[in-house]
């Protein structure tokens, strides 16, 4: 590995300054490399280049800095601050760049600062996304769950359309069994990712474990949704075993639930050459 990189670095300093550039671009938007590639090709770039990047440089110093704590190059990291404090003075972002600091160089009166700079920072301005999104990230370490969830609530209050952040509240409520809550937050999702098939199927899966033929009925619609936008095997399975749940209920399926039956059957047994439906599910 520590070949391939040095053969890499030594590939990209070959290049001109626009395709070096590039490539740093090209990585940073894929965000497909690992925190050490990352760190040595920003340096580089910015030790080679500095005086051509211009104001940009600080854009690349800030990503730098958040690598430098990734792996917890704490000097490094420090002397990036301070070059970002010298220009950029008491700004908010720095405030918050110092609180990120903080919370990496771990002891409890570091934590204790970065709470009250966070705090002060979403004080004075509300509408500070990055910042709120942070402290959320911060307090998930430091307090009980059912906390970390009401400020999780009341962040979504104010930023209804942070997709991520009911994805990962959902993920909270299924972990503590609160499946109701969690189907809630996915439908959340839905409303801003109407084409994402995974959140149908994964509403349909929880809906599915309540065993019981109101709720496998309603998971067979969202199953059939999510098969709209794209045919996959986990929506008609996800049929067939609410169909079976219904039909233990009900010791029959209506018309309309035997032709769901049949569309599950035959894609499917069109997915998998070497199954027969009928010999695990017989509804007819």
């Amino acid at each position: 590995m520590e070949n391939n990189l040095k053969n890499t670095l030594t590939t990209l300093s070959r290049k001109s300054f626009s395709e070096f550039k590039d490539h740093v671009d090209n990585s940073i938007k894929l965000n497909d490399r690992s925190s050490i590639y990352m760190f040595n090709i920003l340096n580089q770039l910015l030790n080679d280049y500095s005086s051509q990047l211009g104001g940009d440089r600080f854009f690349y110093l800030e990503k730098l800095f958040y690598y430098s704590l990734e792996l917890k190059l704490l000097d490094f990291a420090s002397n990036i601050l301070n070059k970002l404090k010298n220009q950029f003075g008491e700004e908010p972002k720095i405030k918050r760049l110092y609180a990120n600091f903080l919370e990496v160089d771990n002891n409890q009166e570091n934590l204790s600062k970065a709470i009250k700079i966070y705090k002060a920072l979403i004080k004075t301005n509300q509408e500070d996304k990055a910042t709120l999104r942070q402290y959320l990230s911060f307090m998930k370490l430091q307090c009980e769950p059912k906390a970390y969830i009401d400020y999780v609530n009341e962040y979504l209050t104010v930023y209804m359309d942070d997709i991520d952040v009911w994805y990962e509240l959902a993920d909270i409520y299924i972990s503590s069994n609160n499946l109701n809550k969690a189907i809630f937050c996915l439908e959340e999702v839905i409303l801003h990712h109407p084409n994402n098939y995974r959140v149908y199927n994964k509403i349909g899966d929880l809906l599915a474990s309540f065993n019981n033929s109101e709720s496998a009925n309603n998971a067979i619609k969202y199953y059939s949704q999510s098969a709209l936008i794209k045919p996959t095997p986990a929506a008609f399975w996800g049929m067939l075993y609410c169909l079976n749940i219904i039909y233990k209920a009900n010791k029959n399926l209506d018309e309309k639930l035997q032709k769901v039956y049949s569309i599950a059957k035959e894609n499917i047994e069109s997915m998998y050459n070497d199954i027969k439906v009928d010999n695990f599910f017989q509804f007819a």
